[in-house]
């Protein structure tokens, strides 16, 4: 006979083996690291996931953030139609967010939220 404790593990374990999406809540518990690489399948969430913590931050402590990508090719056309391409829809309306695009930065409604950086020219 199993105790509480590890029926409650068990069916934990099971919620979590049924998620279709990540999260990345305990990522961010870390303080001693400086750099993250979260690698997985496409579509398994995890550009929302980041997304979603950073518009959050910047809404509730108005901490700007910036956003790599590997070529200014491919951050230049994140920056496409006030940056549509960046942020989801989804996040658009769940935050408010009214976005407007300035050379490589992002503001929402005027104030600056993101930059978008290739890291090819990141080091200028």
């Amino acid at each position: 006979m199993e105790s509480k404790t590890q029926q409650r593990i068990r069916e934990k374990r099971a919620i979590c083996s049924k998620k279709k999406y990540w999260t990345c809540r305990s990522l961010f518990g870390y303080n001693n690291c400086f750099f993250y690489v979260i690698i997985g399948a496409r579509c398994a969430g995890k550009s929302y996931s980041i997304m979603d913590r950073f518009i959050r931050d910047y809404k509730q402590k108005g901490i700007p953030f910036y956003w790599l990508r590997l070529t200014d090719k491919i951050a230049q056309s994140m920056l496409a139609n006030n940056a549509m391409k960046f942020i989801d829809a989804d996040l658009v309306r769940k935050y408010d967010l009214e976005l407007t695009v300035k050379g490589n930065n992002v503001y929402d409604h005027g104030v600056k939220m993101a930059e978008i950086m290739g890291i090819s020219n990141f080091y200028s």
